[in-house]
């Protein structure tokens, strides 16, 4: 995976290990108390869903630190997914007003795969222009 990877590049396999390993056992308790103690699924897959969110963050953030990345292009990233996401949830709302069922969920499905397109384009064009600045100037 790319975080196996992303470790490997900086030869910090240990420190992917322990953050692999906490997160796995956090998963799993989060996973338990929503089905055992608050029965329910739906809080399962919402305590889930929080543990991912912060686990691929986690990860996120210790790689770019551990590769001495400019936090801030991480930073501007994280604003276009979410400008991107925004935008899909609100066309995706307008949309179920007027389609129901599996052609309401297809657009929005439709909507959300184009906001990753179009922020997988934003962050290459990005990253290709601050790489021409940074040949221009070398």
């Amino acid at each position: 995976s790319w975080r196996d990877r992303s470790f490997d590049i900086v030869s910090r396999q240990r420190l992917h290990f322990v953050i692999e390993s906490i997160f796995t056992v956090m998963a799993l308790l989060g996973l338990s108390i929503g089905i055992f103690i608050f029965r329910s699924v739906l809080i399962a897959i919402i305590i889930q869903s929080g543990v991912a969110t912060v686990y691929y963050s986690c990860y996120l953030l210790v790689i770019y630190r551990i590769a001495r990345f400019n936090a801030r292009n991480l930073a501007v990233s994280v604003v276009y997914w979410l400008v991107a996401f925004v935008v899909a949830v609100v066309l995706g709302s307008v949309v179920s007003v007027f389609l129901t069922g599996i052609s309401g969920a297809l657009i929005f499905g439709a909507l959300i795969l184009f906001s990753v397109g179009a922020y997988v384009f934003l962050t290459i064009s990005r990253l290709k222009n601050e790489q021409e600045v940074s040949n221009r100037h070398d």
